[in-house]
């Protein structure tokens, strides 16, 4: 009886042992050894904008106040939003951008956010790569005006502009648009300016929309 409960206690013992190495390291058989995982590579898309040109056209009046229209002398074109007008809807001045602001630096800077929050990576010219996609923008509007109204004005804002995304195999052209709109007891300047801001943002959506 001693000698049959010895014989199976090793039994018990070398099976725990065996059991043991196993729990302890599964990959340590020859069938189940371990696998170096691959390392995924993400492809990040680089892009190049080559150039915004202000391609705004406008009249020289218009009863309509989401026209653009400019005066015969104005010579800061690239900074002209809107045109400011009394009650009667008569032109008396130009909205202009802030100093050292332009219609284009600002597109381009709204535009690089825009391609980094949809995956690219922006590039200066001596980063460019045969990948790297060139853009081409035109800016086509980019305005604000007031709506007159009971007790409050309406301040509207508008930006459009057409891109052209090139590489070495394809040629794409998108047009995206952004309409702001605030309330405001009296059109001061800066409320224009938030309109536009407004305008901006949802530019950047639309853009966002178009890339996807």
């Amino acid at each position: 009886m001693k000698r049959l409960f010895t014989g199976f206690m090793l039994i018990i013992s070398s099976w725990i042992l065996l059991s043991g190495c196993t729990i302890s390291d599964p990959s340590a058989t020859k069938d189940n050894a371990p696998v170096a995982q691959e390392e995924k590579k993400v492809s990040e898309k680089s892009i190049y904008i080559s150039s915004v040109v202000d391609s705004r056209k406008f009249q020289k009046k218009a009863d309509d106040r989401s026209v653009q229209v400019i005066a015969d002398d104005e010579k800061d074109i690239d900074r002209v939003i809107g045109l400011k007008r009394n009650t009667l809807g008569m032109a008396i001045g130009t909205i202009h951008l802030h100093e050292n602001k332009s219609v284009t630096g600002i597109t381009k800077e709204a535009l690089i956010k825009g391609f980094k929050n949809s995956g690219y990576k922006f590039v200066d010219k001596k980063g460019i790569s045969p990948d790297t996609v060139i853009a081409e923008v035109k800016v086509v509007k980019f305005w604000t005006w007031h709506t007159p109204g009971v007790w409050d004005i309406d301040i509207n804002a508008e930006i459009e502009a057409v891109i052209t995304l090139k590489n070495q195999s394809a040629e794409n052209k998108i047009q995206i648009k952004g309409s702001g709109k605030t309330k405001k007891n009296i059109g001061t300047e800066e409320a224009y300016h938030d309109a536009i801001a407004l305008a901006r943002d949802a530019l950047l959506k639309d853009l966002k929309k178009k890339l996807h």
